[in-house]
């Protein structure tokens, strides 16, 4: 009898484990669905007055509105300079009516680095 109390437990035990476990899963796949709905990386293509193109992987091309705080940064330093074409950026913002994105955060990026032709 003294077993079978000790198995119940385990199981209940186990059961809760497993629980536990698809909870944390469920809870990250919503963070990063979360996080790359709102993240953009890309080329600079095009730089205007408040604003910039960036191409990403796939072709895709995204309208980024620099607004008055966000914040633009390399590394942990904060960037004086103005962003130029041909740099590599992260973009954490949210699309607009428009379609634009609106920049909350952009952090300069080093380039990805070069694929080597197969011979």
């Amino acid at each position: 009898m003294v077993n079978r109390k000790i198995s119940k437990k385990a199981i209940y035990v186990l059961i809760g484990i497993f629980v536990f476990a698809v909870l944390v899963t469920i809870g990250g796949v919503r963070t990063f669905f979360d996080w790359s709905e709102v993240n953009y990386a890309g080329e600079i293509v095009e730089t205007r007055n408040g604003s910039f193109l960036i191409k990403g992987g796939g072709e895709k091309q995204w309208l980024i509105i620099i607004m008055d705080d966000t914040k633009i940064r390399k590394g942990r330093e904060a960037l004086t300079r103005s962003l130029q074409e041909g740099e590599h950026v992260i973009v954490v913002g949210t699309q607009n009516a428009g379609g634009a994105v609106e920049a909350d955060v952009i952090r300069v990026a080093k380039p990805p680095p070069l694929k080597k032709p197969k011979p």
